[in-house]
C-alpha cells in the first residue's frame, strides 16, 4: 500500500464537493489516506466530508489561488470537476 502512495504522491479534486467528487474522494481516502487527496471548492462541503477529509478552499477561476495551493500542498495530480450546472 506504501508503494502506492508513493506512486499517487497527492491528488487534488478541483471543484470537488459536488456530484463526482465526493464519492470517488471517500474511495480515495479509505485506499490512500487523507494526506494524499484534496478537495478543493468554493461550496464547504457538509460536516461529515469536512471531518472525514481533507479540504481546502479554492476558486478554479482565480490562478493564483490554485496555484499557492499547488505549491503549499505539494500536488502532484489534478482532477477537475468545474461545471456550470450541478445535478443536485
Amino acid at each position: 500500500m506504501d508503494e502506492l502512495k508513493i506512486v499517487l504522491g497527492s491528488v487534488m479534486f478541483e471543484c470537488g464537493c459536488g456530484q463526482l467528487g465526493i464519492p470517488l474522494a471517500k474511495q480515495l481516502w479509505q485506499r490512500y489516506g487523507v494526506d494524499h487527496v484534496i478537495l478543493s471548492d468554493i461550496v464547504r462541503p457538509t460536516d461529515e466530508i469536512y471531518q472525514e477529509g481533507t479540504y481546502r478552499y479554492a476558486d478554479v477561476l482565480n490562478f493564483s489561488q490554485i496555484q499557492e495551493l499547488l505549491v503549499n500542498e505539494r500536488i502532484d495530480w489534478i482532477i477537475h470537476f468545474s461545471a456550470l450546472l450541478s445535478m443536485r
